[in-house]
């Protein structure tokens, strides 16, 4: 990493304060009476309204959550598509207890659940900036406002991406920024703990709530690779190098 001018960074005042203003833009973009009371449309029918997991609590234990598919069929039967997003259906089932079918609450969790997830990816791109300000509040402003995140708020399904997203967030935050303390002589064992084990139980829940959540443990690595200024490529070429010597021998 180059060297920074201390005086041109955000503080992590600075850094909070910029998290938490996104976060509430993001709840101001998408807090709309008509919206919140939306029924459920497209796949809200199969993996809410009419999953037998998720509103037949009588029937189904929560133990049948991690046997179930998203759309509340056995993983092992040929209907199964094998989309297995436990940590998501069981938030659908908390919802369902609480309030039925009644959509307000299920939408509001989205919402809430997404300016969390804006307020993460300011302290992340703080991390990735350098604590640079422009690109650090126009990262806030946009995560929170851009409009390809409609879907994954206002669909009640896609509540699989803002969890996902977040569990990965935070696994990624107790890495980086454990990392560059790790590297000093402050480190202790819960810097330890924080880069090693705290990423690899995010990537778990990560990955429980959607597919794409295992790919954290490769963020991870790789940011590491760029932090520590590995040249890969050189890497790479040593090694290929060292396996052609060897075979020249023979």
């Amino acid at each position: 990493m180059g060297e920074q001018n201390p005086k041109s960074n955000l503080s992590r005042l600075e850094v909070a304060i910029v998290a938490v203003l996104a976060g509430v833009l993001a709840l101001w973009s998408y807090w709309d009476e008509r919206a919140l009371n939306g029924a459920f449309v497209y796949d809200d029918q199969g993996t809410v309204k009419a999953n037998p997991v998720i509103i037949q609590p009588e029937k189904f234990t929560y133990y049948d959550i991690w046997t179930h598919d998203y759309w509340g069929e056995l993983l092992h039967t040929k209907k199964s598509h094998k989309s297995w997003r436990p940590l998501t259906s069981l938030t659908f089932r908390l919802n369902y207890e609480y309030s039925g079918l009644e959509t307000r609450w299920y939408h509001l969790i989205n919402i809430v659940l997404n300016g969390v997830v804006t307020a993460l990816t300011v302290f992340t791109a703080d991390v990735v900036f350098d604590g640079t300000p422009v690109p650090v509040v126009l990262s806030g402003i946009f995560y929170a406002t851009h409009p390809i995140h409609t879907e994954a708020v206002s669909n009640i399904t896609s509540r699989s991406e803002i969890l996902m997203s977040f569990f990965y967030l935070v696994g990624f935050l107790s890495f980086v920024r454990n990392l560059r303390v790790w590297e000093s002589t402050s480190s202790t064992l819960l810097h330890c703990l924080a880069i090693y084990i705290i990423p690899f139980i995010m990537t778990i829940l990560s990955n429980l709530s959607k597919e794409g959540g295992i790919t954290l443990l490769v963020t991870c690595g790789t940011y590491d690779f760029i932090h520590t200024g590995l040249d890969v490529f050189g890497i790479i070429s040593g090694l290929l190098q060292r396996g052609n010597k060897k075979l020249n021998r023979f």
